[in-house]
């Protein structure tokens, strides 16, 4: 999940899965996202 910081200039990112590795590739992916 990305969503916008309420109080901050920035944009803050969630995950949950069922590994740490997948959580951090999902994490990776939310990253690309907001690079575009």
């Amino acid at each position: 999940m990305l969503r916008p910081s309420g109080t901050e200039p920035l944009v803050r990112a969630y995950s949950e899965a069922k590994s740490l590795k997948k959580a951090k590739e999902l994490l990776k992916v939310g990253e690309s996202l907001l690079e575009k």
